[in-house]
């Protein structure tokens, strides 16, 4: 997920060839995509995912809450991702209160992973960035940061980011060079 994140950024930055614009015919064509091609890769100039990478926050957001709606029922892990990106899409908006409830919907069953991901504490800790709850954000790093793994070393590089930048946006938090750690 931080890897997608990084990635819509770092073409946020080489947009603004596009507009930031969501058409009823986008949402329609939208909700026929399957979830790979939606959340994932991004098929369309009208996914969330493209959107996001164009700086389209908002209708970022608008997209992935349509998808969510109307387009194909997914598998739980799958409308977890989504609703993870949706809360993502918000709070990088500035709507960061609307993200948090959202990506506390995010958290999932234990399961065993390869890597043995602790995917609950990265979810405990970014609401708590955006709750702006310092000590509940503090202890999520050092969980996630004491755990193996390669994907949990990636999220608890975020979170480190998150504490330095605690009183910042959400969305310069995420991706300031000034936040950046290691």
């Amino acid at each position: 997920m931080l890897m997608i994140g990084l990635a819509m950024l770092a073409l946020a930055q080489d947009a603004g060839a596009q507009p930031c614009s969501l058409t009823e015919a986008d949402r329609i064509n939208n909700r026929t995509l399957a979830f790979g091609a939606f959340d994932q890769n991004g098929v369309t100039e009208a996914t969330a995912q493209k959107l996001a990478a164009r700086g389209c926050y908002r209708e970022a957001a608008a997209a992935t809450e349509d998808y969510l709606l109307y387009g194909p029922v997914q598998r739980e892990r799958e409308a977890s991702a989504i609703a993870w990106h949706l809360g993502q899409y918000l709070a990088l908006s500035g709507d960061e209160a609307a993200g948090a409830h959202v990506l506390a919907t995010t958290q999932r069953p234990p399961e065993p992973t390869p890597d043995n991901l602790d995917w609950n504490s990265y979810v405990r800790g970014t609401h708590a960035f955006l709750t702006k709850d310092r000590q509940g954000l503090d202890t999520a790093a050092s969980q996630l940061g004491s755990r193996e793994g390669r994907r949990n070393q990636i999220n608890a590089r975020m979170l480190r980011r998150l504490q330095t930048c605690f009183d910042r946006p959400y969305r310069e938090a995420f991706s300031s060079e000034a936040c950046a750690v290691e």
